[in-house]
């Protein structure tokens, strides 16, 4: 199992989609380029590192000898300064665009993919919907343009058999061997349907939806001989490029095959021929993205960038050439909504509130068992989801995403049997009724989540030295302690699969690992959800 280098950092992760692009394009990598030992990547990587940690790249030795091409450390200084370069060009400064030439004039050995990977970036960050004082791509059930407040628009028409086989993956979308063993094996169940909880590597792109996802499935179900329905949600990485693979990735129909059974929106509701069950998926991508830098800077880069103060040629023909717009993208308000600004981490994820309103009436005119989906976590026992009480006689915890949990809270001890989510690449079956122990609000203490499971770990490699299993927060695992095995360093890749069986009685779960390139399914943990 190789390492695939992920970056949460929006400018970061599209730096490295625009290379692995360049790669595909000019060296025919496609489906392997998130594991290929290309040093490009290899640069952005180190490069990445060391903005994220904050430590500064020196610059390669004196004069030009015993500089190398295929020196990690020369091409992440490299990818400092083109990546440099292309924001000096947006921003219109000519003084430091001037500064960052006389230090590239240095590797006289050249790159033309440099030149391929500037250009993909550049309209990558054009079309970021934020840089054009628009919204992220979404489509809402109160707008004219989709559901024109129809409150059946984001279900879907078809209808998964009473006795339904379903699989479950997270987090999938790398295109790797990795993830198409996850896949293969969880075809071997001969699923009804899969069902994929987001996130596709590095920043959601159209040409990384079209290799490392509808590309993986078409793979997967050619060898199998099938072609199964697959629906999807975005997570964080989706909405990276403004959703805009998304959603072309769900007009092209390529993971369904009859027109009933499209889906329309970033959510949705799939249920079961009686009524017994109902998948209830969300967008929690929309507000789960963030950029890495300040308002200040990033509005000083798009006035530029507004103000057409860029040294491209204007042509009217270009779609990708915006001829006038807002460029204040902190104005861009959704109706009843607070604003959300990008530039920097919300307090804590939600979906939007017209949204949460379709799924209150998908959750209150159902008759049967609800199991929610989600990208992000609704707690978790390593990562930070929530903000820090005000005092001692509050709610809100670290490793509680207690927004969310208001969102939705009302409805766990009826409508709601099981909740997944993604986001953390791994495998987390949570004690069952899980609330944290020193609660005092009485309406959040007597609302207790029946099962809550974190399942993002269908393709991202974890290495053992991450400790995934390390916790920092008190949210222990179901008393059986089910972990994902860890192999020659590495854990195994996992999913689970959902067997209905009929309207009133319980749903049977079972949870599989993969062991690398075998896509033999290993048993690790099986429950029912009632």
């Amino acid at each position: 199992m190789k390492e695939v280098a992920i970056h949460n950092s929006p400018h970061l992760s599209l730096w490295k989609s625009a290379a692995c692009e360049a790669l595909a394009k000019e060296k025919g990598i496609s489906k392997q380029d998130a594991e290929s030992d290309h040093m490009l990547l290899h640069g952005i990587d180190r490069y990445a590192e060391a903005v994220i940690h904050n430590t500064a790249i020196p610059e390669p030795g004196g004069g030009d000898i015993g500089i190398s091409y295929d020196d990690v450390e020369v091409q992440a200084y490299l990818s400092m300064l083109n990546h440099q370069a292309v924001h000096a060009k947006i921003q219109g400064d000519k003084k430091w665009q001037q500064q960052i030439d006389k230090q590239r004039s240095r590797f006289k050995f050249g790159n033309p993919l440099w030149e391929q990977q500037w250009i993909q970036y550049f309209w990558y960050y054009w079309d970021y919907p934020y840089h054009k004082g628009q919204q992220p791509h979404y489509r809402s059930w109160k707008d004219k343009r989709y559901g024109n407040n129809n409150l059946n628009y984001g279900s879907i028409d078809w209808r998964i058999p009473s006795d339904a086989t379903v699989a479950l993956i997270g987090d999938i979308g790398t295109g790797t061997d990795v993830a198409a063993t996850v896949l293969s094996s969880a075809m071997t169940h001969n699923p009804d349907v899969i069902l994929h909880v987001g996130d596709i590597y590095y920043s959601g792109t159209p040409f990384e939806f079209q290799h490392r996802f509808i590309g993986l499935y078409n793979e997967v179900m050619k060898v199998h001989g099938k072609h199964i329905p697959m629906y999807t949600i975005p997570g964080n990485h989706e909405y990276f490029t403004g959703g805009i693979g998304f959603f072309n990735c769900l007009d092209s129909c390529q993971l369904i095959q009859h027109d009933n059974q499209r889906q329309q929106a970033s959510y949705f509701s799939l249920r079961s021929a009686d009524d017994g069950w109902q998948f209830l998926a969300m967008d929690t991508g929309y507000y789960g993205h963030y950029m890495d830098v300040s308002p200040a800077i990033q509005e000083v880069a798009l006035k530029l960038l507004h103000n057409n103060k860029v040294d491209v040629p204007q042509d009217p023909t270009n779609p990708h050439w915006p001829q006038s717009f807002n460029p204040h993208f902190l104005n861009c308000k959704i109706p009843d909504n607070p604003i959300h600004d990008p530039t920097s981490a919300p307090e804590m994820i939600t979906v939007r509130t017209d949204e949460l309103a379709w799924h209150q009436n998908q959750l209150e005119g159902f008759s049967g068992r609800t199991v929610l989906l989600s990208h992000h976590q609704l707690y978790s026992a390593t990562q930070k989801v929530g903000v820090a009480p005000q005092s001692v006689d509050k709610d809100d915890r670290l490793y509680v995403n207690t927004a969310l949990w208001n969102q939705f809270g009302q409805y766990f001890n009826i409508e709601i049997a099981a909740w997944f989510w993604g986001h953390e690449h791994n495998l987390g079956i949570y004690e069952n009724d899980f609330a944290p122990s020193d609660w005092r609000n009485t309406k959040l203490a007597n609302q207790h989540l029946k099962k809550g499971r974190c399942v993002g770990h269908s393709a991202i490699p974890v290495k053992e030295n991450e400790k995934p299993y390390e916790a920092k927060y008190p949210v222990p695992l179901v008393q059986d302690n089910p972990k994902l095995s860890c192999v020659n360093g590495w854990y195994n890749r996992g999913y689970q699969i959902l067997q209905l069986q009929g309207k009133g009685s319980p749903m049977h779960v079972t949870y599989y690992e993969v062991n690398d390139g075998d896509q033999t399914p290993i048993k690790l943990y099986e429950e029912k959800i009632t």
